[in-house]
């Protein structure tokens, strides 16, 4: 209203609606809002019941995208957060388990967006990351320099301005805060420059109605310097880690071929150069650990014959207090058709308290759960684990088990043993990682199978790597065939039927000229009637997926039904047809 109101005769408001775009969300905890409020029970959860108790805290529910487990969602080190689902902390069953934390994070994940502003009560304070830890991020002289200057424009209600200051300290540690997220998946995955701040508004959780009109024209002088930034200096200053790329397909190919890869965001993250990596003779197995740990990077864990489920030797999580502990595979593994991820486990975990998980991920960044699963409590024999990756079939992942305890009471700890798939290429060679364009060509290749992945250099160092494509490399095939593959239209789904979600995956098309350029990719699911229920438009690459949560554009969850889902890119139209069902 304030912006709308002076449009026309402010120049500084008309300078910043005319350059940028501004998202609003009045309310990202909707339900557990609607609870609190007339009553005051002061209630900072949502409503969703688990574990014979109500409600998640969304700002303890989001991931962390940074590298270090100690950011990662539900580390409860230093009370940061708690898994018991009776506690006010509570952190979730799993990562983005709030319909809440998972629409934002999806809705910031298909823009690009440069400055995130989130509002609480109370304290009068203004506050940037990291929460989980006293150490600063990679921005903290901009954070401190900018939070200090904003902190300044906001005057308190009883005299002096906002206290400026990092959250961890100010005014405790927390893990799993939006802030946190939005701060690491711009800068660590999604190759944009984005910064994150948090004002804390006001002296009550429920303030006296006559003093909301100074704090909100206060807080709005802050947010228009905040825009003003993002309009002149965010972009200039904040230089994200490239983003893993696109690597279109291979295939079947001849001796002589170019493989190509498609950067994402590069007006954010500026890629100086490009790493090629061929990786060959891949074994995949059930590892039961005796050969030792070499397919795992261990952060924490430990080979251990303590316990075993065949064999002799099994990874050990540790048990001490505070920990945060992980095992990851060291090669990534493309999922096939049926395969699901298996394990024995074997643990004593303070129940509702310390907590172990099984997580997949394509860029070992941003994790997920393999399933709405998490361990605590007992389980002194060795219980079988599938969880189907039905979800990720075509991509390439690596696994990670992770395991999270508090300060207080401390049990025996996580066991994991025959683990599958766990890939490990017998050959990983650097092709070259100096490659200034987009696309590196191979002259009388040897025949086989290989595999490439690709990662791009800036100014902050190396991003991390694409998803692995694969070549198949013979005698007698055509640059025609080549080129058709590289061209690819494709529309996938799995599962279908879904009940709660929906992963669409998508190939779009491609111009091949010098640049090999993308065209804009729309994705559009209808009703039966014909009507557009959701949209996912101008999807920036080339080929990737999403998750539609059975939602339209408001965020309503759709009835059971037959639903259209069309893809859309320079006059190509692909459709398929799912089923909801409630």
């Amino acid at each position: 209203d304030s912006i709308t109101k002076v449009y026309s005769t402010d120049n500084e408001i008309r300078q910043i609606v005319d350059n940028i775009e501004i998202y609003a969300f009045p309310v990202i905890n909707v339900d557990g809002y609607v609870y609190d409020y007339p009553n005051q029970r002061s209630w900072r959860k949502n409503r969703e019941p688990f574990g014979g108790a109500i409600g998640t805290d969304p700002n303890r529910n989001y991931g962390g995208c940074c590298g270090d487990i100690r950011g990662d969602w539900g580390a409860v080190d230093e009370s940061q957060a708690s898994h018991n689902p009776a506690d006010l902390t509570f952190c979730g069953a799993y990562v983005n388990s709030g319909d809440e934390t998972r629409a934002l994070t999806m809705y910031v994940k298909s823009r690009v967006i440069n400055a995130y502003m989130t509002y609480h009560s109370y304290g009068e304070l203004f506050l940037w990351p990291w929460g989980w830890s006293g150490s600063g991020t990679p921005d903290s002289i901009v954070y401190a320099r900018w939070g200090n200057r904003i902190a300044e424009m906001i005057n308190r209600l009883g005299g002096g301005t906002y206290t400026p200051g990092q959250s961890y300290s100010n005014p405790y540690p927390t893990s799993g805060g939006s802030d946190d997220w939005f701060y690491s998946w711009c800068n660590w995955v999604g190759g944009v420059a984005g910064l994150a701040y948090c004002t804390e508004v006001g002296t009550a959780f429920y303030q006296n109605t006559s003093q909301l009109d100074l704090i909100f024209s206060e807080n709005f002088k802050a947010l228009k310097y905040l825009a003003q930034l993002c309009r002149d200096s965010i972009g200039p200053l904040i230089e994200p880690k490239v983003a893993p790329p696109q690597i279109y397909p291979i295939g079947n190919v001849g001796q002589s071929f170019t493989i190509k890869w498609h950067p994402v965001n590069p007006s954010e993250n500026h890629p100086t150069q490009w790493e090629l990596v061929e990786l060959s003779n891949p074994n995949v197995k059930t590892d039961s650990l005796e050969s030792g740990s070499g397919r795992w990077v261990l952060q924490g864990f430990t080979l251990s014959t303590a316990q075993h489920h065949s064999g002799s030797y099994s990874l050990f999580s540790g048990n001490t207090n505070d920990m945060n502990s992980a095992a990851q595979t060291l090669h990534p593994y493309i999922v096939q058709p049926g395969d699901s991820l298996t394990f024995w486990c074997y643990y004593n975990l303070e129940n509702n308290y310390d907590v172990a998980v099984a997580e997949v991920s394509e860029n070992t960044k941003d994790w997920f759960n393999v399933d709405t699963m998490r361990f605590t409590g007992t389980q002194t024999s060795w219980v079988r684990k599938a969880y189907s990756l039905a979800n990720w079939v075509g991509k390439s992942v690596y696994f990670r088990f992770r395991c999270m305890t508090d300060g207080n009471t401390l049990n025996g700890g996580f066991y994991v043993d025959d683990i599958r798939p766990v890939c490990l290429f017998g050959n990983v060679n650097t092709v070259s990682n100096s490659i200034t364009d987009t696309t590196y060509t191979f002259t009388n290749h040897p025949v086989g199978e290989f595999y490439y992945y690709v990662r791009g250099y800036n100014a902050r160092g190396w991003g991390d790597y694409s998803c692995l494509a694969k070549a198949s490399v013979g005698v007698g095939i055509s640059e025609a065939e080549e080129q058709k593959i590289s061209e690819e239209f494709a529309l996938s789904v799995s599962s279908n039927p879904f009940k709660e979600r929906l992963m669409i995956r998508y190939a779009g098309s491609i111009i091949h000229d010098t640049r090999c350029t993308v065209q804009d990719i729309n994705l559009k699911i209808y009703d039966v009637a014909g009507r557009i229920v959701k949209q996912f438009n101008h999807l920036t690459n080339y080929q990737s997926s999403v998750i539609w949560f059975g939602d339209d554009d408001s965020g309503r969850k759709l009835p059971s039904g037959v639903y259209l889902i069309r893809l859309e890119s320079d006059g190509f139209k692909k459709t398929e047809k799912v089923i909801l069902l409630r």
